[in-house]
């Protein structure tokens, strides 16, 4: 909590994303290279399809396998809409995809309305395709590019959800950018391919993998507690009024708004009735 690094510790929905697409390439590849066996299978049904569909049954089975908890779910129903919009010709918009998953969590789930979690889920995504969907703007491929969209998404989420996390938990971490940038990268793409790896690895394998993962989150843990020692990681405040938090949210959004947007910086200045408080020494512990 106070490094703001608690989406990873939980099933992440970039977790469940990248096993399914994962999955969905290795299903095309398999289905396209079918010409070579004589089935021809894509003839019978595009390779498209067979990926969509591949993609989404992994992140079932991934999200039952993680407990079914609801960024898991919201990770599903998104793929899952997506899926279907594939297979139907159908194209859907990034707002409907997002829309349609919120219905179904609620449709299934009413009480999740009541965790922090959920609104801290979909907020995240909403932050983030607000920030980035539909922008015009140099493209940059290969690594600049990764590094350039994966900063810019950070700050969308670190930025996004400040009005909400202070409504929430009447405070914000302020190191969770630094956190995050070591952090993110660190579990996605070394943990937890390791963790999965070892779990179905044969036995001598799967100690070497489960080894080497317990000893990146072994270092992890020891910088970020280091990083969330500082008494001036956590900035406290008294939990917002309804119209503080809608004011600090509307400058959030004139914040985020796209390039040429007149003045986006000062909408840092509907936040100063959301953070008008002394930071208070945190509990320790």
């Amino acid at each position: 909590n106070r490094t703001g690094i608690s989406h990873l510790i939980s099933i992440s929905g970039l977790h469940i994303t990248m096993i399914a697409g994962l999955i969905a390439l290795f299903a095309s590849w398999l289905w396209r290279r079918s010409f070579f066996t004589g089935a021809q299978l894509p003839l019978l049904l595009p390779a498209q399809k067979v990926a969509a569909l591949a993609g989404a049954g992994a992140a079932l089975l991934y999200v039952l396998l993680a407990g079914f908890g609801v960024p898991a779910q919201r990770t599903l129903y998104m793929l899952t809409v997506v899926a279907a919009a594939l297979w139907s010709g159908r194209i859907a918009s990034v707002s409907h995809v997002l829309c349609a998953a919120l219905g179904l969590v609620v449709l299934l789930d009413p009480w999740a309305v009541l965790w922090p979690g959920f609104w801290l889920s979909f907020g995240a995504v909403a932050m983030i395709l607000f920030a980035t969907v539909g922008r015009v703007g140099a493209r940059h491929e290969g690594v600049k590019g990764a590094l350039r969209l994966g900063l810019h998404t950070q700050y969308a989420v670190t930025l996004g959800l400040v009005p909400l996390t202070m409504l929430l938990f009447a405070q914000v971490s302020l190191v969770s950018p630094i956190a995050n940038a070591v952090a993110i990268p660190l579990v996605s793409f070394v943990v937890t391919p390791l963790a999965l790896a070892g779990s179905m690895a044969p036995a001598p394998v799967s100690g070497a993998l489960l080894g080497t993962a317990h000893f990146a989150v072994d270092a992890l843990a020891g910088f970020l507690e280091w990083l969330g020692a500082s008494p001036l990681a956590v900035w406290s405040a008294p939990a917002p009024a309804p119209w503080v938090f809608c004011f600090a949210f509307a400058g959030t959004l004139w914040m985020l708004a796209p390039r040429g947007w007149p003045h986006r910086w000062t909408g840092v200045a509907a936040w100063i009735p959301l953070l008008a408080s002394l930071p208070s020494h945190p509990a320790q512990g």
